[in-house]
């Protein structure tokens, strides 16, 4: 069997890919295939491909080539490094009847941004940091974790993560998704209609449910207004979630106390958006699954699919074909 994938993910693999008898058809940097070797294999017929982390954010790498192989009429499933599938690209690979599943490889650093952010909002670094540049000696009170409550909008496997970091130290969580079922990190886990009622009761709000047609705009004026005055809105999911203009209103009223945005509905952020002044928004530009172990996490869960795959056995993370009518979230 034939595996596409980018040369530095095959690099990341080479030794394990061999263990298992499969043969590599490597994107080279300049987007021709080639062997393990670097010998030119245009004739190659790969079954399975790797859409990595690397090959999706390095600058300049041939994503165009990988996908335009990828649809060249032997690929059966893709492995992606992305935790997220709404994108059109991955919707043709799924109406192409491609096989596609996703990742939990960036779930822990995803969860780590979660935290940092928060914990610095709550501990008031930015007053720290003033205060040492301004030589003054200060005692700056904080907000603790412990006891607060958290509501996670989307308890897939990165909400669970951010339960799981919260609960250890010592907040409360409540779960969010459209199936809900009992998790040993989450207080309870309640489906969507639920939100009105949680948000209410919240320190911290996170969002990192998938998006699609029915999650657009979740957090709206209605979902904001009912928010504490201290409350602290973050947003690791997607910026089509999150009515930008209703937050910014909503934050210029007084609730929540702040917004801490990884993600938003366009991208790059404008520089003329005027939330990159506002006083009560922290923006990162789409970093929060940036972290050093996310290549080897990935790595981990192309291996364990492709095990699966190998032997005939469902893929733990595959997506529905019809994923847009009956999401797990």
């Amino acid at each position: 069997m034939q595996v596409l994938l980018y040369r530095p993910s095959f690099e990341r693999v080479r030794d394990a890919l061999a263990e298992r008898g499969v043969e590599a058809v490597v994107l080279e940097h300049d987007g021709h295939l080639a062997h393990a070797d670097g010998s030119p294999w245009p004739e190659a017929r790969p079954t399975v491909a790797w859409f990595s982390r690397e090959l999706m954010t390095t600058p300049g790498a041939p994503t165009g080539k990988f996908l335009k192989a990828v649809h060249g009429g032997s690929v059966e499933w893709v492995q992606s490094a992305a935790a997220g599938y709404e994108h059109p690209v991955f919707q043709g690979l799924l109406d192409a009847g491609i096989r596609l599943s996703s990742s939990d490889g960036n779930s822990d650093g995803i969860a780590e941004y979660v935290l940092a952010e928060v914990l610095a909002c709550f501990q008031r670094i930015d007053d720290r940091r003033a205060a040492q540049a301004a030589k003054r000696w200060e005692r700056v009170a904080f907000r603790e974790v412990a006891g607060s409550r958290w509501v996670i909008l989307g308890y897939g496997s990165i909400g669970r993560e951010v339960a799981r970091r919260a609960t250890a130290f010592g907040a409360e969580v409540v779960g969010i998704r459209r199936r809900p079922q009992p998790d040993e990190h989450a207080l309870r886990v309640v489906g969507p209609d639920a939100l009105h009622d949680e948000v209410a009761n919240a320190d911290v709000i996170v969002v990192s449910a998938a998006a699609n047609a029915d999650s657009e705009h979740l957090i709206d004026a209605d979902v904001l207004g009912r928010m504490r005055a201290e409350a602290v809105l973050v947003n690791v999911a997607r910026g089509a979630l999150v009515d930008e203009a209703a937050l910014r209103a909503s934050l210029d009223a007084g609730r929540p106390g702040w917004a801490l945005l990884d993600v938003f509905t366009t991208e790059p952020l404008p520089e003329d958006d005027p939330l990159w002044m506002h006083p009560k928004v922290r923006i990162s530009a789409h970093c929060s699954g940036e972290g050093d172990g996310a290549n080897a996490r990935g790595a981990r869960v192309f291996l364990e699919h492709l095990d699966a795959w190998l032997a005939g056995n469902p893929l733990r993370l595959e997506v529905a074909a019809d994923w847009r009518d009956s999401h797990p979230r």
